[in-house]
């Protein structure tokens, strides 16, 4: 059964999908869900957003798996903060990029520890105050104290990258995978947040995350979009 033209709206548990196709609300339900998801990309608006080389999470995803981006050794600076922070660094890794992260929020504390234990420059506290060209190819982005930063109007500081990946909260993509129960953890040598490739929820309802918000990899062993799950 083909539903075009349809947005699920929510998951719940065991194995039910709230459906919207145009004004009218179906309810669907299933013994095993694929859930083949993208992000959504919500850069904002900030001084220089627009500058080349600052891009989005959904960007990046393109850019390394569908096109063969090359990051090797190049620096790549990542703010913000949710689940594309750390898949986008998990992906960059793999691929040979030396990752900064900057979150800006209050971080997800074992994705922090793991990023810790990665060795990835890792910084906190602040907010993007705006970016801008260095040189002809690269990026300066400055940052300001955050919110509950002591000193907070006292200090700015600079960064350079040769590409920034701006990334926000609220991502509709992970949304129905945590209301059915699933699990996605960081993976960074698998390539990003990953699910397990049979996870069974509640009810024996089986969830395969594929997809690039799955963050698989051509022979990661896990399911990529147009693989088979």
């Amino acid at each position: 059964q083909v539903l075009a033209g349809s947005r699920v709206v929510a998951g719940y548990a065991p194995g039910g999908l709230l459906v919207r196709r145009g004004a009218a609300l179906l309810t669907l339900r299933a013994d095993e869900i694929v859930w083949a998801a993208g992000a959504l990309d919500t850069l904002g608006l900030f001084p220089g957003n627009d500058t080349p080389g600052v891009i989005g999470p959904r960007a990046a995803y393109r850019l390394l798996l569908r096109d063969g981006l090359d990051v090797a050794d190049r620096h790549v600076l990542l703010v913000g903060g949710g689940h594309d922070l750390w898949l986008a660094a998990g992906l960059l890794a793999v691929r040979g990029a030396r990752v900064s992260l900057v979150v800006t929020d209050g971080g997800m504390q074992t994705e922090i520890s793991a990023a810790v234990d990665l060795k990835w420059r890792l910084t906190t506290g602040l907010e993007l105050a705006g970016v801008a060209p260095r040189g002809e190819t690269g990026l300066a982005a400055t940052f300001a104290p955050g919110h509950n930063s002591p000193g907070r109007a006292e200090t700015h500081l600079s960064m350079d990258a040769d590409l920034m990946i701006v990334c926000r909260r609220g991502k509709p993509a992970y949304d129905i995978a945590y209301q059915l129960g699933g699990e996605l953890t960081l993976a960074a040598a698998a390539g990003g947040f990953v699910a397990p490739a049979r996870s069974v929820l509640s009810g024996g309802v089986g969830l395969t995350v594929v997809g690039e918000a799955a963050g698989a990899l051509p022979g990661s062993g896990h399911a990529g979009a147009g693989e088979e799950a």
